[in-house]
């Protein structure tokens, strides 16, 4: 174990031990989507005594998954052959594409999960994720509020869990160079002007001007310090 890995995994420990993500023998489903970060979470998650199975879900057959082939993975990672890209796209519609589509991916996800009797399932978000998801929710949905490290659904029947939660996105850049695993180059083009790549060159622009400050770190750990005394309103519960 490199350096770099043990690194991470500390982080990986950390979270499992602050939210309970995962126990020893646990049958656990990896979304595997062929970037890097998943890919790192599923390289990573090999080190813990877990039942771990890996799927893709592929969203058209015109987007390439030579990453399995590349990096080895054709006894690991499952490959569900789907249309999701191709029927939104013909729909032509005005609604968010990259919305849409996570949508009735996540939908595969649990439908395999159901079928092969998995309750917790795995996503590859990081920190980075997390700052991401505040800001956009904040901008055009009006409201506070993030991923979370685990979240149940369909009250508690699935969870999903996020290993990665605290890890800054440039140690996964880093590990992935360090491996040296293929990536499939990216098949669909909405995600370039989606909202929240807008937001990510939003960040990346503060941080370039004022690069004595950790612009995300501080979004971060403002999740640990909210002032509710210095909220105007109630803080409205929803489930």
């Amino acid at each position: 174990m490199t350096r770099l890995e043990k690194r991470i995994i500390s982080e990986i420990d950390k979270a499992n031990e602050m939210w309970q993500l995962f126990t020893e023998d646990d049958p656990l489903l990896l979304a595997v989507s062929g970037g890097k970060d998943s890919m790192v979470l599923w390289h990573l998650m090999q080190y813990y005594p877990v039942r771990l199975k890996g799927i893709h879900i592929r969203l058209s057959p015109r987007f390439k998954i030579d990453f399995i082939n590349q990096n080895n993975l054709e006894d690991q990672i499952e490959v569900i052959e789907t249309d999701i890209y191709d029927k939104i796209k013909g729909k032509e519609s005005s609604l968010n594409t990259c919305f849409i589509c996570s949508r009735e991916r996540r939908k595969e996800i649990l439908k395999y999960a159901e079928q092969r009797g998995f309750l917790k399932i795995i996503f590859g978000h990081h920190r980075n994720d997390v700052v991401e998801t505040l800001l956009l929710n904040l901008f055009f949905s009006r409201e506070i509020s993030t991923l979370l490290p685990q979240q149940e659904l369909f009250r508690g029947k699935f969870k999903i869990i996020r290993p990665l939660y605290t890890v800054d996105e440039k140690l996964l850049i880093s590990l992935h160079k360090e491996k040296g695993w293929y990536l499939d180059p990216p098949g669909c083009k909405e995600a370039e002007s989606s909202k929240r790549n807008y937001v990510r060159k939003l960040l990346a622009q503060l941080e370039a001007e004022h690069p004595q400050i950790n612009i995300r770190d501080n979004i971060f750990s403002s999740l640990q310090s909210v002032k509710s005394p210095f909220l105007p309103f109630p803080i409205r519960e929803e489930i």
